[in-house]
């Protein structure tokens, strides 16, 4: 069975960006950072994404693979994203315009139940925080890699809203890192609604 995890940066106070979508208060990322997620992409082969950060991604990930000016690290990542497949759940975007990307529509959660039953690599979500949540919310979730950031933002868009019940996880990993970040790999603890 393929695993899902959710890979995200959040703030101390458990936001994915500000309330205007701000994500300024990121700590710069480490190389420390990176050598972490690139471990996690040579286990992944599907990224999911919102509908509603996907234009963002895309553009920004574009740019790095045509421009100039962007750390190896940056066009490592790149690379990497246009190589590997992107699923975008959305109910109003019709064409992803990146290649080996689709559009999906419908129930989101259905439709991760069924690819989780398929044969692969594991599934990474992206972002965004709404999307994040709505999987949370289903259970779905099989791994959590947060990298939380030194900083209290008060408002902002929330990864983890009101949830209708509890989840109990099990911490599995913690690598602290001189920029402040604190990454967080933690699992749904056995007994728990998810396992």
């Amino acid at each position: 069975m393929r695993k899902l995890i959710l890979s995200m940066r959040i703030s101390l106070d458990g936001f994915a960006a500000g309330p205007e979508g701000e994500l300024g208060w990121m700590s710069p990322t480490t190389d420390a950072q990176w050598e972490a997620l690139f471990d996690l992409l040579d286990h992944t082969d599907l990224l999911l994404l919102g509908g509603g950060m996907w234009a963002g991604y895309r553009d920004y990930w574009s740019s790095v693979l045509h421009g100039e000016g962007h750390s190896e690290y940056d066009r490592r990542y790149a690379r990497y994203a246009e190589r590997t497949q992107h699923l975008i759940f959305s109910a109003t975007l019709r064409d992803a315009k990146w290649p080996g990307a689709r559009i999906e529509n419908g129930d989101a959660a259905a439709r991760i139940r069924l690819l989780k039953e398929q044969s692969g690599r594991d599934m990474q979500i992206v972002g965004g925080a709404q999307f994040a949540a709505t999987l949370i919310e289903s259970g779905l979730v099989d791994e959590y890699r947060l990298e939380v950031n030194p900083v209290l933002l008060g408002s902002g868009k929330p990864l983890f809203p009101k949830l209708q019940q509890q989840r109990f996880l099990r911490r599995t990993d913690v690598l602290s890192l001189d920029n402040g970040v604190t990454v967080l790999t933690l699992v749904p603890a056995e007994g728990t609604p998810d396992h």
